[in-house]
């Protein structure tokens, strides 16, 4: 499932970012998903930052909270 809002008139934006998959909360595969930006950014960004990454194709339903 994708998210849809304003940002789908932004052509100059790929479609990733316009239309981001969401994935829910306290799932094996977000946590996975979670685990492989963290240890791309090597483990140094921070919530902050793996949120930051993980915005520019996925929303996540309490992002912060599954990064903690």
């Amino acid at each position: 499932m994708r998210c849809d809002g304003r940002l789908k008139y932004a052509e100059f934006l790929p479609h990733d970012a316009r239309f981001p998959i969401i994935l829910p909360r306290k799932n094996c595969v977000t946590k996975l998903i979670v685990k492989h930006y963290h240890e791309k950014g090597d483990h140094a960004g921070g919530t902050n930052q793996t949120l930051a990454t993980l915005a520019t194709r996925f929303w996540i339903i309490s992002g912060r909270e599954e990064i903690l």
